[in-house]
């Protein structure tokens, strides 16, 4: 648990082997505003692992090892912009309704099928959206467009 630091607004763990982050982590970190924990040999996130951090708004968790995430992980994140969940071996996209602000979002490098993006429909201000090198094989014509009149980059 990192204890004492709520006036901390950015924390950086990359390239750390960490295995995994236990729950209550961030507890302490109120006013954190980034994080990043890529390159890291992370298979899970605790569900509560961003209870009280809800004034993050950049978070970098690429190249780990996490296959699912929990459904409620981002309900707090109200404030979040930047969301990194590339090279990880993700098949499903946890609920992202509460990121109303949301303007990039990579998800590139996964194990995503079209099913998966049922759920981005919640985002209304991407900008940048990257679904490269999933398994994407369809796209449905109605989803597809939607991104593409909000967004300014997509791939």
């Amino acid at each position: 648990m990192v204890s004492t630091l709520s006036a901390m607004i950015s924390l950086t763990l990359e390239q750390n082997s960490r295995q995994n982050i236990p729950s209550g982590f961030l507890d302490n970190c109120t006013n954190l505003k980034i994080f990043y924990i890529s390159n890291n040999h992370l298979s899970y996130l605790p569900d509560d692992l961003f209870q009280s951090t809800t004034t993050l708004r950049m978070l970098d968790v690429c190249c780990n090892h996490i296959s699912s995430l929990p459904s409620q992980i981002f309900e707090y994140l109200i404030w979040l912009e930047y969301l990194d969940l590339s090279g990880n071996l993700l098949t499903e996209i946890p609920s992202l309704v509460e990121c109303k602000r949301m303007v990039s979002l990579k998800l590139s490098n996964n194990f995503l099928a079209q099913s998966a993006l049922d759920q981005l429909g919640q985002l209304k201000h991407v900008l940048m959206l990257d679904l490269t090198k999933n398994r994407i094989q369809e796209i449905d014509n109605n989803i597809a467009l939607e991104y593409l009149i909000s967004a300014e980059y997509f791939s």
